[in-house]
């Protein structure tokens, strides 16, 4: 018999992991990854996977903190819509961002440099499912999730200020 995954309460679990200070490895659309939400966690996940730690971290979030978190106008947002929304494609954006957005106005000082650039952050948005709701319940517990960026075939990144200029 087949049992089918339990999205909620796995999602529940990994926001627990998270919270606590540990590393979760999830689905997403473009295959499986490591996130943490400190910078110990972020630290462990760089040291695991024998990564450089000058590379940058993406954030894991939904449209609606895409929209709160990134500084873009309209035309730049309408075509992360189309793209997210409308087709419904995972995507990575590095825009400029909101330093006193609720999710990242008290991340530690190397966690935030670690996870932004030149006055950008990268967002990974519409990452399938399992990472919707995770994102979900992230959000209202105010609980970032950041990762490594990896670049894919499957899954590209834009930088919206050069896409959309």
């Amino acid at each position: 018999m087949h049992h089918r995954p339990d999205i909620a309460g796995d999602a529940q679990r990994a926001l627990e992991v998270l919270q606590s200070g540990g590393v979760v490895m999830i689905p997403h659309a473009c295959g499986y990854g490591m996130f943490g939400g400190t910078e110990e966690s972020i630290n462990r996940i760089f040291s695991t996977k024998q990564r450089a730690g000058h590379k940058r971290n993406t954030m894991l979030c939904d449209m609606e903190t895409q929209r709160e978190v990134q500084v873009l106008d309209r035309r730049a947002q309408d075509m992360i819509e189309a793209i997210s929304v409308d087709y419904d494609l995972p995507l990575c954006t590095v825009a400029p961002y909101r330093t006193d957005h609720p999710l990242l106005k008290d991340l530690s000082s190397d966690l935030l440099k670690g996870s932004t650039a030149n006055g950008t952050i990268n967002l990974y948005c519409n990452a399938g499912f399992f990472p919707a709701e995770l994102c979900k319940l992230a959000r209202a517990a105010n609980q970032v999730m950041f990762g490594p960026a990896v670049r894919s075939l499957q899954c590209q990144f834009h930088q919206a200020t050069q896409l959309f200029s």
